[in-house]
């Protein structure tokens, strides 16, 4: 897929990617909170010095408009390319699109992954309570066609891992599912578990902090304009930290530490793809770094869900209520300058004892599992 030229003209592969992803994840996990936006998407596709973004999708012309691909640009891959935004030709609109491949790559801080999210039509996708052993083989050809390609693309761009997020609902056995049977069976292993929280915004859950509970701390709020200069040096032990402490499985941590130039990179990243946030920064007196917690949200989301990126407190200040105060300040400051946000949503893994304890006791409560699937494509090939 040729990058999107503009926010305002996407074209119907994209549509279409966005509607079937969203569809799977309502009626996996009931809930639409993590349903994304087209615009957002669209914006995902954009190149940064930080990330790169890739996508592919299965195409099958309408037999009465067929499409020459011989004709079409060819990409990096050798593979045509047809517009992301703009205008399209009539044969494109009238094509099915059977499934849909994002690739992305991290420049600097996992130069040996490459994430995949794959997406099939509604025709192709198994109603949710569906045993893996009952969804037609056509439906698992076709995926393990869009796999094939996403190790081929992973070689390519010199990745040996390739790793890709599932959600799995919220009952009893989630592995009982069709991606489960078609990941494992393609050779892949769960590196890493996640857990999906939500909480309802209320007088109570964003109430301000005592300010006793806060002594000798200092509290810097500042939003996606990026973060004050005199405070990059503890925003990037935050970082480093949360990088280091947050469970991550067998997915293994990046190696790439936090420096100033880093930083700016992902908020011009987060600036340009029309991300707001929320910064809530807490230090000691002399501006040496004690907890972060961090809040987003896209333009395009819907105003009522924000998201809660990451909460991290320095070894030395946990267990004395830090990481309850941080995120509620940044609660706070999401009632007084968004409004109209009603919920806030965050992810974590089941083993994060310390953030478990502090969710539970804030009111969140679960509202799905996911899961990353993992193959080491240097121990197969």
């Amino acid at each position: 897929m040729s990058p999107p030229q503009d926010y305002t003209s996407p074209t119907t592969v994209v549509i279409n990617r966005v509607l079937m992803a969203n569809l799977e994840i309502q009626e996996t996990t009931g809930h639409t909170e993590q349903c994304t936006t087209v615009e957002a998407f669209l914006a995902a596709l954009q190149p940064s010095p930080e990330h790169r973004n890739y996508f592919f999708a299965d195409v099958h012309p309408d037999p009465e408009s067929p499409i020459n691909f011989s004709q079409l640009p060819q990409g990096e891959f050798g593979l045509p390319l047809i517009p992301a935004t703009g205008p399209e030709s009539d044969n494109l609109l009238t094509a099915d699109y059977h499934a849909f491949l994002l690739c992305g790559v991290s420049v600097q801080a996992y130069p040996d992954q490459l994430s995949a999210s794959l997406v099939v039509d509604a025709n192709y996708l198994p109603a949710p309570a569906t045993l893996a052993e009952d969804v037609p083989g056509a439906t698992y050809d076709l995926v393990h066609s869009m796999i094939d390609l996403a190790e081929t693309i992973a070689r390519n761009l010199g990745r040996s891992q390739v790793t890709s997020w599932c959600y799995l609902g919220n009952g009893d056995n989630p592995f009982a599912n069709f991606w489960s049977r078609a990941w494992s069976d393609h050779g892949y292993i769960v590196a890493h578990r996640e857990d999906q929280y939500l909480v309802e915004m209320s007088e109570n859950s964003s109430e301000l902090v005592s300010p006793a509970d806060l002594a000798g701390i200092k509290v810097h709020c500042y939003d996606e304009a990026g973060c004050p200069d005199y405070l990059l040096p503890a925003l990037c032990q935050l970082l480093d930290i949360a990088e280091r402490d947050i469970p991550a499985g067998d997915l293994g941590l990046s190696d790439t530490a936090w420096t100033s130039d880093r930083v700016r990179s992902e908020e011009k990243s987060a600036q340009d793809g029309n991300y707001r946030s929320i910064n809530v920064l807490l230090t000691n007196e002399q501006n040496q770094p004690v907890a972060l917690s961090q809040i987003s949200q896209h333009h395009s989301d819907m105003p009522e869900v924000a998201s809660q990126v990451l909460t991290v407190v320095m070894p030395e200040w946990r267990r004395n209520g830090i990481g309850t105060a941080v995120k509620r300040i940044a609660w706070h400051q999401v009632r007084e300058l968004w409004p109209q946000v009603r919920s806030i949503g965050t992810s974590m893994a089941p083993d994060n004892s310390g953030m478990l304890a502090i969710n539970n006791g804030l009111g969140m409560t679960r509202v799905s599992r996911s899961c990353c699937w993992m193959k080491d494509l240097k121990a197969v090939s």
